[in-house]
Order: C-alpha cells, then structure tokens, then sequence
C-alpha cells in the first residue's frame, strides 16, 4: 500500500467492518475523513447516584446504587455513557489512528454540565487503547476498542481516580483494606498504584501492632519502637534532612516489622538479655501428683507442667537465685553453638542441669532440661504488686497439647515407680528427650 487510493479504500473497508460488528453501539461522524464513534459503556440499566448528598457533583470512581434484579453488563464498573471517537488520518493504516474519548452531549444535558471525568482517567483509558496497536504499518482499530472496553470493565477508572489522591490518603485507605503482608501484597498486585503508600508509617504502624499485640514482650517492644520512631522524626524536623533520610522515616515501621520477624527467628540469646529476664521454672512430669493419683490413675505418671515451682534469674554476673520459694543459688556459664563460652550467642546454660535455648510460637524464651523447663515471664504481664496473671498464656500452648503416651513394651522406665503411660506435650523433641 503506498498511494492515497489504497489508504482511502482500506479506511472505508474498515469503517464498513466496525460498523457490522458493533451495529447499535456504532455511529458515522463523517465520511471523508471518516469518523466515528462506537460506545464503551452504556449503563441505562443502572440507577446510580451521581450527587454526594449536598448538591455537588461527584466523580464517578465506582458505581452506585443498583436497581435489584437487573442483569449486568460490561459497562457496570463505569456509570456514565463513554464513546471512543476514531479519526482516520490522511494516510492511515500506515500510522495510528487519532482517538478521543467523548462523553455523548445528551448524557452532558442530563447531568447539567457537571464534570463527570478527570483528564487523568481519560488519558489512562486512551493509554489502554493506543497500547493495543501492534505497530507501524499495522494499527487495527478493533483491538483498540475491544483493549478501552476490557479496561473499563476491570474497573481502570477506579484505580486512574486514585492516582489523583496523595500518598497519604491511599495509605488511610490502604489501610482499612489490609491485615497482614500478604494482604499488601495482594493489594499492590490488583492496584499498583497502592505500591507507594503500602511502605509508609501509616500502613505498617497499625499492622505492627495487631501483629505483636498477642506476642511475648508486646509492651516493652511497642513502647521501645514508638520512642525510636519518635526520635528519628524528631531529628529529621529539626535538621536539615535529604530525600532518602525523608523516605527512611516514613517507612520506618515497615523496616521494624520485618526486623522483628527476623528477631523473632533467632535461637541464641546475650547474657545481657538473659539476667533481664525472670524465668517461671516447672517440672515436665510431678512425681508429688503421681502419689496421690486415684486408683484408677495409678498406672499415669502427670505433667508438672500445670504447676509453678517457682521463679529463677540467670544474673549477669553467672548465679542463679531463685525467688518465692527455695531452689538453691548454682553459678551458670553460656555457651555458644561450638561449645564456647560466649556472652553474645548462647544456645545452652550449664549448671546444675544442662539447658538448651528455644524459642516459644509467640515470640517467647524457653530453656529446656530432662527435669525442669523454664519459660522467661512478659515482665509487660505484671501488675504493681510484682504478680503475674497470665500463667496460663505462658503454657498455654504446652498444657493445651498434653496427650497420654504409652510406654513401649521394649522401653524399660527408669523412675522410682512404675507405669505405663505418661503425660506429655504432643511435641516429638520432648517425646525423644525425656526418658521414661
């Protein structure tokens, strides 16, 4: 095709070709140079409200109230009518078509010259169109059409209306939309234009803490980030301060959620973290309870772990004292994974007994023995007069999961009396590390 005839006589067999196949959704503008306009959305069939209550107009970035039982269509996620205009340039199809996007004048009467689009969601339906064409020498106006009206239909103009508001309103937003990460993500991923709002102080703040809210050290960890938080801020308003310290800031609880999920994942503990702490020591199995079982339990070694013996702190200078009841003081010593001493990477305590360091499913500290296990009290659990009511969320989990295990007919017991069964946490490292 290289004369003016062909370009005329392939415009003309295209304008003829649209017209059969959109029929009522179809109008000729002009012949010579031919136009046309073919309808993106028609939503006659819905009721909706385009004023907002106190006699302004408001932009339609989602639809309104629907009439109940009336049949949808691909226009429902744009309430007012939408034409694509096509013009033909001289020497179309070998360069793209001229396409505007026109509210029909009928439609502009019935809602009394109110502005029904922004220049924002018109360019971005324009942009979904023109990035159909395949290229030069190629352009087809069906995909043009067929690309604005899959856009409309995904709801693009509610997503090109949110990129006329701030990042700080699409975080006030974002955040009613979210729980989780994953719930960001997922947000993100079905309007990228959320990515920019969805690092900020204002998302991540009220999911830090819904997600520590019920993990160990809640108060001493919320209290701590919120003082930082505030010092950084307090530093970048009264220096001069750059674009990146700036963006820091702003996302500073999203970098001190994720820095608490990875602290949470750590095994090894400091010396200065264990000698802060008040550890609630218990027997795993109360050879006391055993005695006095009833005759029908007589065969059923209990759990220790219902009741407290009472409270033990590693001090940093290496005792061990115990409070409330007697215990006796032993020194201690960390050690690291190696087996060396360490004041930084402790994963085993030895003193009296031998101890391994584990970390609980909220977050807590728990050190582990073939007699005794020990679990570090949420000093943010205590009242003024020193006492700890929620001993029952310490061990929550591990009373919660007892089972009653019988004694395998090759395994001979090794306490002072005998039996069968034994109850203990459905946990397969306690099965394998307390000896019957």
């Amino acid at each position: 095709m290289s004369s003016r005839e062909d370009c005329i006589i392939a415009q003309r067999d295209e304008c003829d070709s649209m017209s059969a196949i959109f029929d009522e959704d179809f109008t000729l503008l002009c012949s010579d140079p031919v136009s046309y306009s073919i309808e993106l959305s028609r939503p006659e069939c819905h009721d909706y409200d385009y004023d907002n209550g106190n006699g302004n107009p408001s932009l339609p970035l989602c639809p309104g109230r629907r009439r109940p039982n009336v049949a949808h269509d691909y226009s429902e996620n744009c309430p007012i009518r939408l034409s694509l205009v096509v013009s033909y340039p001289e020497m179309y199809p070998l360069v793209a078509p001229i396409l505007r996007l026109v509210v029909p004048d009928d439609d502009v009467a019935e809602r009394r010259g109110r502005i029904l689009l922004h220049p924002v969601q018109e360019r971005a339906v324009l942009d979904s169109a023109y990035d159909s064409i395949a290229g030069p020498g190629g352009p087809c106006v069906y995909g043009c059409v067929i690309a604005a009206r899959d856009y409309v239909r995904r709801g693009g103009l509610v997503q090109a209306g949110l990129a006329l508001l701030s990042d700080d309103c699409l975080a006030r937003v974002l955040t009613y939309l979210v729980a989780t990460v994953d719930d960001v993500e997922d947000a993100c991923e079905a309007m990228p234009i959320f990515r920019g709002a969805s690092m900020t102080n204002a998302v991540w703040r009220p999911m830090c803490r819904r997600r520590w809210g019920d993990k160990w050290g809640f108060r001493r960890r919320w209290e701590r980030t919120n003082r930082d938080s505030r010092i950084r801020l307090d530093c970048s308003t009264n220096t001069n301060t750059n674009t990146n310290a700036n963006d820091d800031n702003r996302q500073y609880w999203m970098r001190a959620y994720h820095a608490e999920e990875a602290d949470a994942m750590r095994n090894a503990i400091s010396r200065e973290e264990l000698g802060s702490m008040t550890f609630d020591i218990r027997y795993w199995f109360s050879s006391r309870s055993f005695r006095n079982q009833p005759d029908n339990m007589r065969d059923v070694l209990p759990t220790g772990l219902r009741e407290s013996v009472g409270d033990v702190v590693f001090e940093g200078t290496g005792l061990v004292s115990a409070r409330h009841r007697k215990l006796g003081s032993s020194k201690w010593v960390g050690l690291n994974c190696n087996g060396d001493e360490d004041d930084e990477g402790i994963t085993r305590l030895v003193c009296s007994l031998d101890y391994t360091v584990h970390r609980t499913l909220n977050w807590g500290w728990e050190l582990r023995s073939s007699e005794f296990v020990l679990r570090a009290m949420d000093k943010g659990d205590f009242d003024d007069q020193g006492n700890n009511h929620r001993y029952h969320d310490l061990w929550g989990d591990l009373i919660r999961g007892i089972v009653m295990q019988e004694r395998p007919h090759w395994v001979q017991p090794t306490r002072f009396h005998d039996y069968n069964f034994r109850e203990i946490p459905d946990d397969e490292d306690c099965k394998s590390m307390l000896s019957w």
